[in-house]
């Protein structure tokens, strides 16, 4: 576990079980394998070639995963958390009280798809089946396979599949 009370945190090119906890940075996760912890008071985590479980906590601050996979719980209290997937493991769970979700996820994957928000917006998703209104979303997407929860309690979610 690496701890700093108000600084970054730079997590390169690990493998196995790693935690990171910040009061008040930011959390850089590069070309990690194994089980990520990570979480932040007062900054962002950027998460970026990294596959394995990820766990992601920020209060005060952004999440942003790019070109990750395997699982992925992200949660932020006040902002934004935005996932691109190239493979997903067990499941994906996004959830922000105060900003809005985005999450990339690959084409041809069956997924089980639940999103709550202010508003929901699908861009390029296809083969979806189920029930789909303004504020929620409720179905299977290329056949159903891995659930993937998102719910943003005051943002939009959209959700794009590429």
């Amino acid at each position: 576990m690496v701890k700093t009370s108000g600084g970054n945190i730079t997590l390169n090119n690990l493998k196995g079980k790693i935690g990171a906890y910040t009061t008040g940075g930011t959390i850089e996760i590069r070309e990690n394998r194994g089980t990520i912890f990570a979480q932040t008071e007062g900054g962002d985590i950027n998460a970026e070639h990294s596959e394995g479980e990820l766990r992601l906590r920020t209060t005060g601050g952004n999440i942003t995963s790019t070109h990750v996979s395997g699982s992925f719980i992200a949660r932020a209290d006040a902002g934004n958390i935005r996932g691109q997937f190239n493979n997903i493991g067990q499941g994906i769970s996004m959830e922000t009280s105060a900003g809005n979700l985005y999450a990339d996820l690959p084409i041809g994957v069956g997924f089980d798809l639940s999103a709550t928000g202010s508003q929901i917006v699908f861009d390029n998703v296809e083969a979806f089946q189920g029930s789909k209104n303004v504020r929620s979303v409720e179905g299977r997407i290329y056949g159903g396979g891995v659930p993937v929860r998102l719910r943003a309690s005051t943002g939009t979610i959209t959700v794009k599949t590429n």
